[in-house]
């Protein structure tokens, strides 16, 4: 309820309080600086709240405040106009109310601008990350020298897709797509050969080179050398050895389309010998017989050196002349398995993926890039192994352990040289198409912690469920049924009736 009593006005006693009056008739004084807080009257004890002092003019006497209490202004003509009406009386749905609307001719002759109709003046606009102003763009009028943009025709299936009937394989250059981003990879088994050339992996590559020619050099010295290198050249062989493990991380779960830098982030767990340790498990899983031979012919020769030092006779060999055959024939069938288990164990997070029958799948899986990959790590293998050959035979030439031959010594060096540049080239190319492999195959690979397996329980608990879940079976099926014939049986009363 709107209360019409006199304004009240307070008096002007006392400049610094604020006087107002409460609901009750109580007239409460306040300090200025109160203004917009809450008091309680003296008398009701009710809580008031203090107005600002340019509300004191809508304060009736009895502590009211005036609603909507809106001043004429003489000068505006347009409040003269009068404004859409409200109809009281109800005329039915086929009577007509009149038409109280105000016209534009009335709005013109009260003296209204002839630009009210025009939209107001938006404000103005910044960049949110940048702060800059954002400035409507400046459109000139098409003169002679105007270009003709002809746009493109999206039906157009050769324009569209680049000429493909596959929209996944078109071209995405082919058309203006400003905000469409080529979800497929850039980089594929087919364009890989040639991105290993840029100069990000072209110095990667050289880097690993160089790495390799200090490891036959470091590998092929006497054993002093060795003894007195052993920690810098320990650490270059854990750096270079889990750089591929690296390669296989990065451009396959990371999806990166480069090599990474030897050492990586130069984390020593996370970066070395993480890294190293993978791809050592995995190359004793697939090399272990020729490795375990390797190792019985190390004792062999260290147990006669140390029977000569002694003036002994040397031991008859710890494992037959055929042992060494045999362990070549199971390292080349386990071979074929050796890219699936190194992506295994640089990629899965577990070695229970090294289980018999995932290795299959993950084999399987992999598909034709899979059979590149292997067939790349095969020549890697053979380079790699060839020219490890040719710097032994030119270190063992410079340090007279071998006579002389009529091949110069720098041009074993020179082979070895080329062989370790091609073999590290092949390296990277296997490793990468590894990655590649896993990018578009590894929902097929079903390892551990990426599919469920569920195994059949034959307990007695497993056997009481699942007879609940017949028996809720049967119910349900029962209920339909009887659900089906009464609503067949009404139907024929139904018909029943209807004749």
């Amino acid at each position: 309820m709107v209360h019409t009593s006199p304004r009240f006005v307070p008096p002007p006693e006392v400049a610094a309080l604020i006087r107002f009056p409460c609901n009750c008739g109580n007239e409460i004084a306040v300090r200025e600086d109160m203004a917009g807080d809450v008091t309680q009257c003296g008398r009701c004890g009710r809580l008031v709240d203090i107005p600002y002092l340019e509300d004191l003019d809508k304060i009736d006497r009895d502590g009211a405040f005036k609603i909507n209490v809106d001043t004429p202004n003489p000068d505006n003509k347009l409040d003269e106009v009068p404004g859409q009406g409200v109809v009281l009386e109800y005329r039915g749905k086929k009577g007509k109310s009149p038409d109280r609307r105000t016209s534009l001719e009335k709005f013109m002759a009260a003296g209204a601008p002839a630009d009210f109709d025009k939209p107001a003046k938006s404000r103005p606009k910044y960049d949110p990350e940048t702060g800059e102003l954002i400035a409507p763009l400046d459109i000139a009028d098409r003169g002679v020298d105007a270009q003709t943009v002809t746009p493109i025709d999206e039906s157009d299936p050769h324009l569209s897709t680049g000429g493909h009937t596959d929209p996944r394989q078109a071209d995405k250059s082919s058309t203006l797509r400003y905000a469409d981003r080529n979800t497929q990879p850039r980089v594929s088994l087919v364009s890989l050969p040639v991105e290993l050339f840029m100069a990000h992996n072209a110095f990667v590559i050289m880097i690993l080179f160089a790495g390799h020619i200090l490891l036959n050099v470091y590998f092929a010295l006497p054993l002093a050398f060795i003894l007195f290198l052993s920690l810098a050249g320990f650490l270059l062989m854990l750096g270079v050895v889990g750089h591929y493990g690296n390669t296989i991380e990065d451009t396959g779960p990371e999806q990166r389309d480069e090599i990474p830098t030897l050492f990586r982030n130069a984390s020593f767990a996370e970066d070395i010998w993480l890294p190293f340790v993978r791809v050592v498990v995995a190359t004793c899983v697939c090399f272990w017989p020729m490795i375990l031979v390797q190792a019985v012919g190390l004792y062999d020769r260290a147990a006669g050196i140390s029977a000569g030092v002694a003036g002994r006779a040397a031991p008859e060999p710890t494992l037959p002349s055929e042992a060494a055959l045999i362990a070549l024939g199971l390292c080349a069938i386990t071979f074929f398995a050796f890219p699936a288990v190194l992506l295994i164990t640089c990629t899965s997070g577990s070695m229970a993926n090294l289980a018999p029958h995932r290795i299959a799948r993950t084999m399987w899986g992999g598909g034709l890039g899979y059979i590149w990959c292997l067939m790349l790590f095969a020549m890697a293998l053979a380079v790699t192994l060839g020219s490890t050959g040719a710097f032994n035979v030119a270190l063992a030439l410079a340090f007279d352990q071998l006579p002389p031959v009529a091949i110069p010594t720098w041009a074993f060096v020179l082979a070895g040289s080329a062989g370790t540049l091609i073999g590290v080239y092949l390296l990277h190319l296997a490793c990468f198409s590894l990655g590649l492999v896993y990018r578009k195959h590894h929902g097929d690979f079903r390892w551990v912690h990426q599919h469920f397996e569920k195994v059949e329980r034959d307990d007695a608990m497993s056997k009481l469920e699942k007879f609940h879940k017949r028996e809720r079976a049967r119910q349900r099926a029962k209920a339909r049924r009887s659900l089906v014939d009464t609503e067949r049986r009404d139907e024929r009363q139904l018909a029943a009736l209807r004749k």
